[in-house]
């Protein structure tokens, strides 16, 4: 009886130690897929980054622009549409005169990240 219940308990153990082994690969193995989920996460992250980045420069200018626009107090600059794509700011609407349309060119030529207006 007595060599029953060591057999039993060296059963256990060995039993208890191959579980806790197994837990051990087990938890190495989901390390792993989550190093690699997260690797993967992040590129595509970055990837919607750039992405996002272009649009947040073009709105960004597009914002300076208009800004710049209203403080020039020779521009009348209500009647002043602002588009910008790739760094390209498309200026539309009405002006009173041809000076005015230059100066409005001039004004949005000058803020960084500006390639060309038009």
């Amino acid at each position: 009886m007595n060599k029953t219940k060591i057999a039993k308990t060296l059963m256990a153990a060995m039993i208890g130690s191959a579980l806790i082994s197994g837990s051990a690969l087990a938890d190495e193995s989901m390390s792993q897929k989550a190093s690699q989920t997260a690797d993967s996460a992040g590129s595509k992250i970055d990837s919607s980054m750039k992405k996002v980045d272009g649009y947040m420069d073009d709105s960004g200018i597009t914002a300076k622009a208009k800004a710049a626009l209203v403080d020039d107090d020779a521009i009348k600059s209500t009647d002043i549409s602002v588009k910008t794509h790739s760094g390209v700011v498309t200026l539309s609407g009405f002006v009173t005169s041809q000076d005015q349309a230059e100066k409005a060119v001039a004004v949005v030529q000058k803020i960084e990240g500006v390639k060309s207006v038009q």
